[in-house]
């Protein structure tokens, strides 16, 4: 991933994803080596479903 996009771009796309898909998200950045590596997504992510 080059970069994020902005805030609402995101919660449009997470908005778009079924309840499985958010929470295999949010598992995944559960991971510590995952977490480190896609950090700014995976605040993003808590932000929207954590």
């Amino acid at each position: 991933m080059k970069s994020l996009r902005s805030e609402k771009d995101f919660k449009t796309a997470w908005s778009a994803m079924k309840p499985e898909q958010q929470k295999a998200v949010l598992k995944d950045c559960g991971d510590t080596t995952l977490n480190k590596s896609h950090a700014e997504f995976c605040a993003m992510a808590k932000k929207m479903g954590g």
